[in-house]
């Protein structure tokens, strides 16, 4: 029998800052070559898991830290954070916190860098990094520039060049879209192959893994309560059922018609370069609005400046007739709100409760019915138990509820869902699909920016179809089908 190349010894790790332990009891191994996913809802200790395995619990997350983490039988806890990441490489759930260079090139040569590899040997790494995740184009790029799912490849990207023996990815293909999927997972799928390297994928939703994974581990609670090898793994938990898109797509409270939001011929540049073109279209009352389109399309650029968090360079956006092309950001937030796709740059307050609260001090709401109401959506959402706790300390997952439901207690007449579903796991992607749908009962338009085009299609009225800085088309989902099935790069998911 041969030896684990990673072995996890009765583990238990507990936050400086919480009053309960994230991981309990951990006993888990992993041999070269392994293709394994671990899930588990939200907030079950996936992701605290991942640091550790990678050192960066204890060496750097303060906690109250037990058991032991052995890497090819050395203590982890005894060699040094620089050792580790030769070993074993982590791509994070948010990209953002891992990028630290001005550009894609240098990101991507960063580790190899580090290690004082030669030249040639350092070219040889970017070459195959960039090719395996569709970067060589934007080489010279800054990071900052980039959309959320270039920046999830750069991240990946950065780590493989490191050539570890075992790679960590958490939520890896969460802002890809389906064609930066497919060829990431195949290349990740010939690695593990050719070169026996293991890979460890932390997934709220593991069906989409369903043709390369060899193992489930599954954690509740900071428990595992399951490991199932490839032939014992039932995926229907994980899925979301068709019959609950389809009923919110065909429920209505009554005809509605009213034009809301126009844009006309809007163009956006940013540094000399054209971001949007002549983008136009027109968002009615009581609708649910899905916006599709591969990495880098524009479709974030268009929900910022819709509001006018970026600038227009031509083009005009009107509201109920009135035009709002210049008209400060503040003053549309009352009507009109924006769910960024990163939690991280919408987090104000010093506890989970005050964040809920804190759009209704700005907009001046401070009505008793909605404070009243607090407490209600922190249960809905699962929140409840974290009230007093600071946003930051919550998983990604949680953090990216926490904003929605900052704007689900006051109820703008338009709201916008930048990837509302990363990090989410069955139950609570069926918690956000009932905020949705109530909000198309009362007749309030939702827009929704996702690359899970299926699930999109089954859910929305109207489709948006975006691709290097254009609406290449838009209509009903059941007019679009056949074009989007033709189209890889728009393909739809498979669940």
């Amino acid at each position: 029998m041969k030896s684990p190349i990673i072995k996890v010894e009765d583990l238990s790790f507990q936050y400086s800052n919480s009053d309960k332990y994230a991981l309990k009891d951990i006993d888990v191994s992993f041999n070269r070559g392994d293709f394994a996913c671990i899930t588990g809802s939200s907030g079950s200790g996936k992701s605290t898991l991942s640091l550790a395995l990678c050192g960066f619990i204890p060496h750097i997350i303060a906690g109250d830290y037990t058991g032991r983490i052995l890497l090819q039988n050395v203590d982890s806890s005894k060699i040094s954070l620089a050792e580790i990441s030769q070993f074993i490489g982590l791509v994070q759930q948010d990209p953002e916190n891992q990028l630290v260079t001005p550009t894609v090139i240098e990101e991507i040569a960063f580790g190899p860098e580090n290690l004082v590899l030669p030249i040639e040997e350092i070219k040889i790494r970017i070459a195959s990094s960039a090719t395996i995740t569709g970067l060589v184009s934007l080489f010279n790029r800054s990071v900052n520039e980039l959309s959320g799912g270039e920046k999830q490849r750069v991240a990946i990207a950065s780590i493989l060049s490191m050539q570890p023996s075992v790679l960590v990815l958490d939520e890896p293909t969460a802002f890809l879209d389906k064609s930066s999927v497919k060829n990431l997972l195949l290349a990740l799928k010939r690695l593990n192959e050719e070169n026996q390297l293991t890979i460890i994928i932390i997934e709220h939703q593991p069906q989409l893994f369903r043709d390369y994974i060899d193992r489930l581990i599954v954690i509740e609670q900071g428990h595992i309560i399951n490991d199932f090898t490839s032939h014992e793994i039932d995926f229907s938990p994980y899925i979301v059922s068709k019959k609950i898109l389809s009923s919110i797509q065909m429920s209505k409270r009554e005809e509605f018609s009213n034009e809301l939001l126009i844009s006309n011929e809007m163009d956006v540049s940013i540094k000399d370069n054209t971001i949007l073109r002549n983008v136009s279209t027109t968002f009615r009352q009581g609708l649910i609005y899905g916006i599709i389109g591969p990495n880098g399309a524009g479709k974030t650029t268009f929900l910022m400046a819709l509001i006018n968090l970026i600038s227009k360079s031509n083009g005009s956006v009107s509201y109920l007739g009135k035009n709002i092309t210049t008209k400060e950001t503040y003053k549309l937030a009352k009507d009109i709100g924006l769910v960024f796709q990163n939690p991280n740059h919408q987090l104000f307050e010093k506890t989970v409760l005050d964040e809920i609260l804190f759009a209704l001090k700005n907009l001046r709401l401070e009505r008793e019915e909605y404070f009243s109401n607090a407490h209600k959506i922190l249960s809905q959402s699962s929140l409840d138990h974290y009230q007093n706790r600071a946003p930051f300390s919550l998983s990604y997952g949680e953090k990216r509820r926490l904003s929605i439901c900052s704007m689900q207690i006051y109820e703008p007449k338009i709201l916008m869902l930048d990837e509302p579903f990363i990090g989410q796991d069955r139950k609570n992607i069926e918690y956000l699909l009932e905020v949705i749908e109530q909000r198309k009962l009362k007749g309030l338009t939702t827009v929704i920016v996702s690359h899970r085009d299926r699930f999109l299609f089954d859910l929305v009225d109207y489709v948006l179809v975006f691709r290097e800085g254009e609406l290449i088309t838009q209509g009903f989902p059941h007019d679009l089908t056949e074009l989007l099935q033709e189209n890889e790069q728009i393909s739809f998911d498979q669940e």
